[in-house]
């Protein structure tokens, strides 16, 4: 169910789009554990974590939240 991503998509809608596909996989298979965790890098950028069976990391460039609000 994974959607390859477009490379002209933001950082932060790959992540979004990531969750949801984590999500209604989940769902579909009848159950499963989701975490999510965030922190501020030394540069700034938001370094957000999808823990699904894997970790996938994003990197999140401050502008893109002011875009994303």
């Amino acid at each position: 169910m994974d959607k390859k991503p477009n490379p002209e998509t933001s950082a932060v809608a790959k992540a979004v789009a990531k969750i949801e596909a984590e999500v209604r996989d989940g769902l579909n298979h009848g159950h499963f554990d989701l975490g999510i965790s965030c922190r501020i890098t030394n540069s700034g950028k938001r370094e957000l974590v999808v823990k699904a069976g894997k970790n996938y990391r994003f990197l999140i460039p401050e502008n893109e939240l002011k875009q994303s609000a």
